[in-house]
């Protein structure tokens, strides 16, 4: 486990690139991320937090223009996103149907859960890795969220970062 300093996105960009599972204080929790648009990471998410593949996943991306690269915002004011977004709010929209970069585990269900954080290092992260990635929180399937790294210990040897 690393620190969340902005000096480690590099380090978490290689390991979302490799396919793994990092671990990542977000707005509100403690999350769980990969690669959104690498099917096998997505799946290793899905068995690591024992979670049912019919339960969708929200995405994050590095900033609110990226926002309609996955989502149609066509019919929301222009204001409206820059007003909610950096922040804890997640944005449900409509997928854009030319969006090729998500894996079909997270196209499958015809809208997407978007966010962008406010958290500077998830932020930084995104921007960085330049698409988006698959964040959850870092937990058992059905089970309290994680507020602190000891409430996902017994996870710890599922997640590359």
């Amino acid at each position: 486990i690393a620190p969340a300093t902005v000096d480690k996105v590099p380090l978490a960009v290689d390991a979302l690139r490799r396919g793994g599972v990092i671990a990542v204080a977000t707005d509100t929790i403690y999350g769980l991320a990969v690669d959104a648009s690498n099917e096998d990471a997505v799946n290793r998410l899905y068995n690591v937090k024992g979670r049912q593949k019919t339960k969708p996943l929200a995405i994050s991306v590095g900033s609110v223009e990226d926002i309609s690269t996955y989502g149609d915002c066509d019919s929301l004011p222009s204001t409206l996103l820059n007003s909610l977004l950096p922040g804890r709010i997640t944005v449900v929209l409509n997928q854009v149907e030319s969006c090729v970069e998500l894996c079909p585990s997270i196209k499958s269900v015809g809208t997407i859960a978007i966010r962008v954080p406010g958290n500077e290092f998830v932020q930084n992260l995104c921007q960085v890795f330049g698409k988006a990635i698959a964040l959850t929180s870092a937990n058992l399937s059905g089970q309290p969220s994680s507020k602190r790294i000891s409430d996902f210990e017994e996870m710890w040897g599922f997640i590359d970062l």
